[in-house]
């Protein structure tokens, strides 16, 4: 009996989100040109072509800047991960569900590449 109990408890958790990707998740960042440098909004930034370590379960905004081109805003929007929601098909799947919940890890960054095309600032006119 203790067997069986270990076994389903071994397979519940390894459909949790919390043992399968943590509570961060990691964003591509690419521009065109490469070189903007990306802002969060906590401040950590990082020159293109780069990658950001962000918490799975927030809303981020990202600021795109370089010399010359416009300033482009990104939001990156946290929502319940599908694989997450399956869980609750797995032995002991609302545990799990409940623990991907409160830990964060439930959750998904969208997008999770950045790609942005800058756009050159237009010169005045004389």
């Amino acid at each position: 009996m203790k067997a069986l109990i270990l076994v389903l408890t071994v397979l519940a958790a390894a459909g949790c989100g919390l043992i399968a990707h943590g509570t961060s998740q990691v964003i591509t960042c690419n521009t065109t040109p490469a070189g903007a440098l990306i802002t969060t909004a906590d401040g950590t930034a990082c020159s293109t072509p780069c990658t950001f370590t962000l918490k799975r379960n927030k809303d981020e905004t990202l600021t795109i800047e370089r010399t010359g081109y416009e300033t482009e805003t990104l939001s990156l929007h946290s929502g319940l991960s599908p694989r997450s929601a399956a869980d609750v098909l797995l032995p002991g799947g609302l545990v799990c569900l409940g623990i991907d919940v409160v830990s964060g890890a439930g959750y998904r960054l969208t997008p999770e590449r950045v790609d942005v095309h800058l756009k050159p600032v237009e010169e005045d006119g004389p």
